[in-house]
Formats: structure tokens, C-alpha cells, sequence
């Protein structure tokens, strides 16, 4: 289990001024920290304090899987997956947590795209 978390776990909350200030002055790519660490931080603020793109990619090396962007609306779940609270969740897991963001009456397709990169040099090269 990481336990990067334990230092953010109590953080003081950020206000929104305060979050402001951080942005506008790029504080994650003048603060030293790893990625896992900005995202962990991130995780336990309220409020956005830092780009999504950074706080994404940094959740899906913390975790050491892919994490989908409806995940996030459910921090919760993704504390409890940082603190070893909750086991990693399998895709059907992940898709029911979609279908319960979008409401019963939706209907999710998702679609599996082969990776053809590499036929696609073939035919270039």
C-alpha cells in the first residue's frame, strides 16, 4: 500500500483565493514533488488547485492502473482505493460506477479499438 496519503490525509483545505493564487503561480511544477504526490494532494482538497491533466495522470501512477475521468466524481472511492481501504476495481465495477453517475435510464456502449500502430509503420515504412 502507498502511503503518500497519510501527509495530505489532514491537510488544511485550500480556499478558493487560495487556489487562485497556487494556479496562477504553477505551483506543482515548482514544488519538487513526484506527480503521485500532487495528485495526492489534490485528492484530499476540495478544490482544484492544480491542471486535471496533472492530477489524472498522477491518480493513475499512484493507483498503477488507468483511472477514468468518471471516477473522479466519486473521490471517495478513490480515497479508500489510496488508503487500502477498498481493492482496486475490475471494469464491470468501473462501468457500473458510469451507470450509476448517469442515471438508470442511459445506456453505456463501450466500444474495444485495436491498437493498428504498428501495421500503420508497415505501411509507411
Amino acid at each position: 500500500m502507498n502511503e503518500v496519503f497519510k501527509k495530505f490525509k489532514n491537510a488544511k483545505q485550500l480556499t478558493v483565493d487560495q487556489c487562485k493564487l497556487v494556479a496562477a503561480a504553477h505551483w506543482w511544477e515548482k514544488s519538487g514533488w513526484k506527480v503521485e504526490e500532487l495528485a495526492c494532494f489534490q485528492l484530499y482538497q476540495e478544490k482544484m488547485c492544480l491542471p486535471f491533466s496533472f492530477f489524472h495522470e498522477g491518480m493513475e501512477k499512484l493507483l498503477g492502473r488507468p483511472v477514468w475521468t468518471h471516477e473522479f466524481a466519486r473521490p471517495d472511492l478513490l480515497k479508500a482505493e489510496v488508503e487500502g481501504i477498498k481493492e482496486m476495481p475490475d471494469f464491470t465495477e468501473v462501468m457500473k460506477l458510469l451507470e450509476t453517475l448517469t442515471g438508470d435510464d442511459t445506456k453505456v456502449i463501450v466500444l474495444a479499438l485495436e491498437d493498428n500502430s504498428e501495421d500503420k509503420d508497415n505501411e509507411n515504412g
